[in-house]
This record gives C-alpha cells, sequence and structure tokens, in this order.
C-alpha cells in the first residue's frame, strides 16, 4: 500500500507506478510513459475546472500529439481565464476560438435527431456520432427495409430542423443492424 500524500515531481506515488505499468505494456521507456500520460490527474482536474467555469462556450477538449498537447474548443473568443488555467498544465494547449457551437449544443443536437429518428417507423436502428471539432454529427441508419432511393429515403426522414447552424447532420445508410434503439 503507498501513502496517498507521497508525490514525486508533482506526481503521486501511486500514478509513478500506473506509469510503469502502462510503460510496460505500451513497450515505452518510464521515462516517454512519464512524459506523456503523467500530467494526467492535473490535466483532469483543469479540463474539469474549465468545463465548470465556461459550459456554455467549450466546444471540445482534446489530447493531440500522443498525449503530449491538448486542443481546447469554444464557441466565441478564447476567454482570458481559460488561457490563465491552461498555463498551468505542463504541457502545449492550443486553445481555438470561434468555433460556433458548444459541447452542450452539440449533445443537444445529437438527442434532438436520435429522439426524432427513434421515433420513426421506418428506422430499424441506428447510431449517432458528433465530432467536436468541426460540429458534425454523423448518423448511420438501418432501414427497416432498403430503399432503392438512399436520398429520397433520407428525405423523407425528416430531420428537425437544429437551432444551430454550425451544426450539421449527415446520415447514411446501412443493411447492418448498428444498435438496439431502446423502446
Amino acid at each position: 500500500m503507498t501513502d496517498p500524500g507521497v508525490a514525486i515531481d508533482g506526481i503521486p506515488y501511486a500514478e509513478l507506478v500506473d506509469l510503469g505499468a502502462i510503460a510496460e505494456s505500451e513497450g515505452i521507456s518510464y521515462e516517454e510513459a512519464i512524459d506523456r500520460f503523467g500530467s494526467q490527474s492535473s490535466n483532469s482536474r483543469v479540463i474539469d475546472q474549465l468545463n465548470a467555469e465556461f459550459p456554455d462556450e467549450i466546444s471540445g477538449v482534446g489530447y493531440v500529439d500522443d498525449q503530449r498537447g491538448l486542443r481546447v474548443g469554444f464557441k466565441g473568443p478564447i476567454p482570458a481565464r481559460a488561457i490563465e488555467l491552461a498555463r498551468t498544465l505542463p504541457l502545449e494547449v492550443t486553445p481555438i476560438g470561434g468555433k460556433g457551437f458548444s459541447a452542450a449544443e452539440l449533445r443537444r443536437a445529437e438527442d434532438t435527431v436520435v429522439s426524432w429518428l427513434r421515433s420513426r417507423s421506418e428506422v430499424a436502428t441506428m447510431t449517432a456520432s458528433p465530432d467536436d471539432e468541426t460540429g458534425h454529427i454523423k448518423v448511420v441508419v438501418q432501414p427497416k427495409v432498403m430503399p432503392d432511393d438512399a436520398e429520397e429515403f433520407t428525405r423523407g426522414l425528416r430531420l428537425p430542423r437544429l437551432d444551430n447552424p454550425y451544426i450539421t447532420v449527415e446520415v447514411t445508410l446501412s443493411a447492418e443492424s448498428m444498435a438496439v434503439l431502446p423502446g
């Protein structure tokens, strides 16, 4: 058992032990594991803080460059406080402003589209996956009966108009089952 208060270079001892296991499983050096994954606890705290302070502005947070960098998107201008928080992280943070949508809006749009498609009798199963980088929601639908004209079928779904023009939806059809629709 390790003492929860012990930290080396700001990394809790228990995490250093975990990083050794990660290095072994990934086939990388211990130093590389620390470099790539050692700051995830502090990163998570700052990411949680960004999400809490800017719930209607943040459009997505994602690791880049093999966990060595972080990309943070904002619906509008980049808040000064977000830059201040990003500077506390031990990795390169790239803030991106002016995306035109927030992560919350993207989730609501996805929920709206999914709910609508669940109500359609001609839909057997489907999946939806939003992309917080682009604001694009990809939907794959399995029709109960595969149509001869996919475009006509898709138009016939009459998807609801979304509130945000920066969020787009693309529907493709598949003869394969995508997911079970909850009843």
